[in-house]
């Protein structure tokens, strides 16, 4: 399964391992936690809740390019990962899995 969302890169530039993001679906609205750490993409403007930092999956400073694989991390410090069961995501584990790593890819 496949989700688009517009990045947002709140510190400006381009984007590099450990920037703080907003996330923005297809439909407008700001990819955003609840207090359960479950994703809705439901918000007029990103907030705290709507900012996830981006973590290079080989943990090392740099850009991230196109193909690169990444983890989101939310607000409070835990992982967003995707709920295999309901195609959800969830932002509810200590550390990612296998399974629990984004790729970011042009338009």
């Amino acid at each position: 399964m496949a989700a688009r969302f517009r990045v947002g890169d709140l510190n400006g530039g381009r984007l590099r391992h450990g920037d703080w993001v907003s996330l923005r679906a297809v439909h407008g609205g700001y990819m955003s936690m609840n207090r359960d750490g479950i994703i809705y993409a439901n918000r007029d403007r990103a907030g705290k809740a709507e900012k996830f930092r981006l973590i290079r999956a080989v943990n090392q400073p740099g850009l991230i390019r196109s193909g690169e694989l990444f983890v989101l991390v939310s607000a409070l410090g835990v992982f967003v990962v995707p709920d295999l069961k309901t195609g959800n995501l969830k932002a509810t584990k200590q550390k990612p899995g296998a399974h629990e790593y984004f790729v970011i890819t042009p338009d």
